[in-house]
């Protein structure tokens, strides 16, 4: 009996934790534009893992968890550092952070600019899709890389799997390299 348990058990044990917890859309078609919603959140809740590199080494990391609230119509991410609150809109998304508010544009075209608003944010561009993208040896299919540049003079990209979201940041504040990089998730109700 306990074999027949078994046998069960490991398929399906094998089946959960290989679909992981989003799915992928392999026709997405750049040049039709995309829908910035389905690019910063997901339509199932789940904990994330991100390992924190600075300059090429990993030195730390730190979990978030993500949620979907509204019938998929706001979208929040928790972790220490506090909460990020995602509101969906006809042509815009509203992001409420613990220090500011961003206006984000929905529906955006590669080569589009301004996309999030912010007082402290001097322009933000869709700089490149990527059918898979490579970090640090974690792979995500279907990527989007929104391209910004605060006030200040960081540089910073923001990559989104296609409903997943953040999958890796990249940022350069002079000359001192910061990743957060996925490396982890799990489904959770």
């Amino acid at each position: 009996m306990k074999k027949i348990k078994l046998l069960w058990v490991l398929p399906l044990s094998f089946f959960i934790i290989g679909c992981g917890t989003t799915e992928t859309k392999n026709d997405i078609n750049p040049n039709r534009g995309f829908d910035m919603w389905e690019y910063m959140t997901s339509p199932l809740n789940y904990e994330v893992e991100y390992a924190f590199y600075e300059n090429g080494d990993r030195t730390d990391y730190y979990i978030e968890t993500n949620q979907v609230f509204d019938n998929g119509e706001t979208f929040e991410r928790r972790s220490d550092t506090g909460r990020t609150t995602l509101y969906l809109n006809s042509n815009y998304i509203a992001m409420k952070e613990p220090t500011r508010d961003v206006e984000i544009k929905r529906y955006v075209d590669l080569g589009d600019r301004g996309v999030f608003r912010a007082s402290d944010i001097d322009n933000c561009t869709v700089a490149q899709f990527y059918p898979s993208y490579t970090i640090h040896e974690s792979i995500f299919e279907n990527v989007l890389m929104v391209d910004c540049l605060s006030k200040s003079g960081a540089k910073q990209e923001l990559y989104y799997g296609y409903s997943e979201g953040i999958v890796a940041i990249y940022q350069d504040n002079k000359g001192v390299i910061n990743e957060y990089v996925k490396v982890r998730e799990k489904r959770i109700f």
